[in-house]
Order: structure tokens, then C-alpha cells, then sequence
């Protein structure tokens, strides 16, 4: 409303960063029948880290095989982590990876069945816009659907790209049945995941955004863009 000499870049993965067949090849014996639901970024509160266990708790009710596998930075949520799974006896079902180099992340995502994005209304993320929502697209490059939170703009993309479920994050039931739903559905889990592999690497990658941020410095460049009023 202020300015119209303004360009959205999406913070989107590029397709360049895709693992090869052989990086994922290597982890098969890691995961060999076993249905991953993964959560990756800053391991932390209101990231959803502690209900992901809840989650897990909830759902292994239900589902005694699925792992719940995370891989992030725990930032001192390590003290709190360890006593929750102890007492919900989650310690075969959960398997925390420390932060490693995107492209070797995204090899561990392609054995995963569901991704999760598990943010919090306390926190920043219902003023997050869609395309600053970053694990989102990482899950979409990786082709597993989605189970992200329902306020706000930040999983916009999801419905969007009809690639996964929008819920209450900061409900324990609600995610659960949502990761069960995909469980016990798997072509409708797969069906979801080729959605999100397929707008990836149609829409959202770098590779697009790439283009408009080198078309903005160029105008930038030839003095294309006038300059706002000043009394604005």
C-alpha cells in the first residue's frame, strides 16, 4: 500500500540440492521397513518439538511401527526432551539425528512416509507469509505430504499444492489422527507427496525465484524503478 516497486522472493530449496540416487541408496538399510515421520529444523518448543513427542506417544497407541525421526539442532531442549520419552517408553520409536548439510537431510526425508511442521500460535508463525515457511517446500522437494498448522499464511502452500493436512499444531489429538489418516492411507499419502514433488520442482524452487530477483537487480541496474514519493 506504501510502495508498488516491490519484489517477493520465496525463501524456497533449489533443485540443484537433490540427493543423488546413490546418497539415498546408502541409507536404505537405516530405515528397511519401517514408516518415517520426520520433523526436521530447530528441535525447540514452539517449533512443536515437545508435542511431536506427545504425538509420538499418541499415535504408537494405534500404530506400534511407525519411528518418528528428527533432525535439527536441539537448542537446549535437551534436559526436557529426554525424561518425556522415557516416560511415554518412546526410546525405540524416536531417533534424533543432530544437524547435518541440507542435501544429506534430504536424503534421510526421501525414506520418510509424512513430514511434520508442527509450529506454535505463541510464537511468530501466524505472522509468517507462505513463502517464508521454508520446511514446507524442503518436505515438497523431498515428495512426502505434509501435516502443518491451520492459522496464519505460513502453510498456505500446503493446500495450495494439495500436498498434506492443515490442523491444530498445538493439539496432541488432532495431529495424531492426521499422521494415522496418512498411515492407513498410503496411496492417498502418496498421492499427496507426488502433489508437493511436482509443485517443487514446477513453482517452488529457487531455480523461479532465482529469475525474479536477477530481473529486479537488472532494473535496479538501468534505473527501471522509479522512486517513492517522499511525502509516503
Amino acid at each position: 500500500r506504501w510502495n508498488q516497486n516491490v519484489q517477493v522472493i520465496w525463501n524456497v530449496p533449489s533443485r540443484k540440492d537433490d540427493p543423488q540416487k546413490e546418497e539415498v541408496s546408502a541409507l536404505t538399510k537405516d530405515y528397511s521397513g519401517l514408516k518415517v515421520v520426520a520433523f526436521i529444523g530447530g528441535l525447540k518448543i514452539k517449533k512443536g518439538f515437545r508435542l511431536a513427542i506427545e504425538v509420538a506417544a499418541a499415535v504408537k497407541k494405534k500404530h506400534a511401527d511407525p519411528l518418528f525421526l528428527f533432525i535439527g539442532a536441539r537448542q537446549n531442549e535437551e534436559e526436557a526432551a529426554e525424561p518425556l520419552i522415557q516416560a511415554h517408553g518412546l526410546k525405540g520409536s524416536i531417533r534424533v539425528l543432530k544437524w547435518m548439510p541440507y542435501r544429506q537431510m534430504l536424503a534421510h526425508l526421501r525414506h520418510a512416509q509424512i513430514g511434520l511442521a508442527l509450529h506454535r500460535r505463541e510464537a511468530i508463525y501466524p505472522f509468517v507469509s507462505t513463502g517464508n515457511g521454508r520446511k514446507f517446500f524442503s518436505y515438497m522437494q523431498a515428495g512426502i505430504p505434509i501435516i502443518g498448522p491451520n492459522f496464519g499464511e505460513v502453510g498456505k502452500a500446503v493446500p495450495t499444492a494439495d500436498c498434506g493436512i492443515l490442523v491444530d499444531t498445538e493439539n496432541v489429538d488432532e495431529v495424531s489422527r492426521a499422521i494415522q489418516k496418512l498411515l492407513d492411507r498410503p496411496d492417498e499419502s502418496r498421492r499427496m507427496g507426488a502433489n508437493g514433488r511436482r509443485a517443487f520442482l514446477e513453482h517452488f524452487n529457487w531455480e523461479k525465484e532465482e529469475k525474479k530477483f536477477i530481473e529486479l537487480v537488472d532494473k535496479i541496474a538501468h534505473h527501471e524503478i522509479s522512486q517513492p514519493n517522499s511525502s509516503t
